[in-house]
């Protein structure tokens, strides 16, 4: 059996996002091309969403579309997202790097822990 969208759910975290991100519903609606009254239908659940309109959304408000058809926690930061979607494509070798730059910076800042990635502990 498919599960159904909840999309009254769906329309009130990205009303929060939206909130969040002090956007109007109309700077919203620019943002991803669509009118205000199809975004204020949107965020009360009215109105089917289709895939672009959400995954547009999605982006504009710094998160995934995960986030906001399931109900996911929304709490992390937009900074994160931008950069998991900057990690999504590095390679493992480039990963590693990263991991050790930042251990190597939080260790001089007095704020390191201990992260290891794939087994190997960051020098």
């Amino acid at each position: 059996m498919a599960a159904s969208l909840d999309y009254q759910a769906i329309g009130e975290r990205i009303r929060r996002l939206r909130k969040q991100a002090n956007l109007t519903q109309a700077a919203l609606a620019e943002m991803v091309d669509i009118g205000s009254r199809h975004m204020s239908k949107i965020e009360t659940g009215s109105c089917l969403l289709s895939l672009p309109c959400l995954v547009n959304l999605a982006s504009a408000l710094h998160t995934t579309a995960d986030t906001l058809l399931m109900d996911a926690p929304i709490d992390k930061p937009p900074l994160l997202i931008d950069a998991e979607r900057a990690l999504a494509d590095c390679s493992s070798a480039e990963l590693l790097a990263i991991l050790r730059t930042i251990t190597a910076l939080k260790k001089s800042r007095g704020i390191a822990g201990g992260i290891t990635y794939a087994g190997i502990a960051p020098c």
